[in-house]
Parts: structure tokens; sequence; C-alpha cells
């Protein structure tokens, strides 16, 4: 289908930029929260999207319902995101598959980190400039320090907060399709996205 090849080309294109974006702010704490919703939308959204309305493309469904369900997948790709990004700083080792702290490791600044920066005061502010510069060398303790400052100003619950919202907008998306057990499959999957611990 030359839609579909069209489709998954923009969507490479974007993910591309979205790795190289990350690339460049990588370890600057400055990063905005819509510079950040920018870079998982170029990643991680683009991608879902691609998928959920190249399913409807190639069974020639309306392109009112390809639509819903390219957005329902942008949605669902930035509550994945977001869940995932926070898991990071909660989420066990042993549960999770992968060291916490490590996109702190690798330079990569997330909302919770985001938010707390936000809300620190310049003291705070300058701690963590100093945490996140050290990259691959940061240490358990740093990193304990990292994550009670992020708990302070509620970095997690905030960050988890607003993937369930784009949950929520997914959901919306597809009222207009009639009850089905594939349609229930979608919302298994967005409710699983928030409620993931791995």
């Amino acid at each position: 289908s030359p839609a579909v090849q069209r489709l998954m080309a923009r969507a490479t294109m974007s993910m591309v930029e979205g790795e190289t974006i990350q690339l460049v702010k990588s370890s600057h704490i400055g990063i905005s929260e819509e510079e950040y919703l920018g870079i998982i939308e170029k990643k991680t959204a683009v991608l879902m999207s691609a998928a959920c309305a190249a399913g409807a493309m190639l069974a020639g469904a309306p392109q009112e319902r390809v639509d819903a369900l390219g957005y329902f997948g942008a949605e669902i790709g930035l509550a994945f995101q977001l869940t995932d990004d926070t898991l990071d700083y909660m989420a066990e080792e042993s549960v999770f598959g992968k060291s916490p702290g490590m996109d702190l490791k690798e330079g990569k600044i997330t909302l919770p980190l985001i938010r707390a920066y936000g809300c620190a005061d310049p003291l705070e502010q300058s701690l963590l400039e100093t945490l996140v510069l050290k990259g691959g060398a940061i240490s358990m303790e740093d990193l304990a320090a990292v994550n009670a400052l992020i708990n302070k100003y509620q970095g997690i619950d905030y960050a988890l907060a607003k993937a369930r919202d784009h949950v929520e907008k997914a959901t919306k998306a597809l009222a207009g399709f009639e009850e089905s057990l594939p349609k229930e499959a979608l919302f298994s999957i967005a409710r699983h996205v928030v409620e993931r611990q791995r």
C-alpha cells in the first residue's frame, strides 16, 4: 500500500528527528515541558499513531476512522512514554528490567525531573544541575538526592496524571466505534499503559 508506505516513511523521519533532538538536549536540565513533550511525540507517539492508522488503512476503513485510530495511537504513545519515564525513577529493577535512574545516567531529562527542577529553589536547582552533569558517574547517593527532590515536588504524581489524561483522550477518540472485542482490547491496552510496573 503506497499510502501506508508514505505513512511509515513520515513516522520514521519523525522518530529520527526526535532521537536527534533528544541527543542535542542531553543533560540540559533546563529543557521545558513543552520541549520534552515534543520529543516524545516525535519518538513514540508518531510510531504508535502510524501503527494504529495503518491497520485501519489496510482494512479499508473510512478516513474518519483512520484519523480516530491514529489519534488514539498518538495519545497512547504519549501516555506510554510518560509512564515509562516515570517508572525509571520508581520501579524496582527486578520488576522493571533495568536499573533505576538509567535515563538520568544517559542524560535523558524527563518529566518528573523537569517538574522538580521547575519547582525547586535556586539551591536545589544548583544541586540538580551538578548531579545531572555527572551522567554515568552518578552514584546511588546522588540518585537518592534526585529522587528526594522529585518526591518533594510530586514529580511522579504530576507525570502519571499527565499520562492518565492522554489515556482518557485516547479512549474518547473511539467513542464513535461500535462495541466489539477489538475495541475492548484497545481499551484494555490503554488501561495497562498507566497501570503497568514494567
